[in-house]
């Protein structure tokens, strides 16, 4: 299993690829802001480019591996991953309180919190391991059964 981080950066790539973007507001500033960069013959700074980089394929499989997941995880990774909050601390706080009360974890309590996210991302993080391994495993069945056939045929 990797760390921590990482699966953390995995789930936030998902919810930002399957997030409804209809309601997502859409910055003018910065469309502005590419479209005169763009003119000027600009490129985005690196740090930007980071930003705006969704990995799709991964999100793909960590959707698949969420729907693997037990119910409880399954609706404790939704609602913290999808749920919208403005950013403010207020905001925070709210989120985090609705998610306590829905699972019946004493608000005060961030240790029962924690808790139950470790498991949650524990769990998706195990449905991954196993969802990769099964690709690695098809993919070099694939290649043994049909030897050179990939390097002779071009469409």
């Amino acid at each position: 299993m990797s760390q921590g981080g990482d699966i953390r950066r995995r789930l936030d790539n998902w919810a930002l690829c399957y997030r409804d973007l209809r309601k997502q507001g859409i910055s003018m500033t910065g469309i502005i802001c590419d479209s005169m960069a763009k003119n000027a013959g600009q490129t985005l700074a690196e740090g930007d480019k980071a930003k705006r980089v969704l990995d799709y394929p991964d999100a793909n499989l960590v959707n698949t591996a969420w729907q693997d997941c037990t119910v409880t995880h399954k609706r404790f990774l939704h609602m913290l991953y999808f749920w919208r909050e403005s950013g403010t601390q207020r905001s925070k706080d709210r989120k985090f309180a609705l998610i306590c009360k829905r699972f019946q974890i004493a608000s005060y309590q961030s240790l029962g919190f924690e808790r139950l996210r470790k498991a949650a991302e524990n769990e998706i993080e195990a449905r991954l391991d196993e969802l990769e391994k099964r690709s690695d495993t098809a993919a070099k069945q694939t290649v043994h059964a049909f030897p050179g056939k990939a390097e002779t045929e071009h469409l």
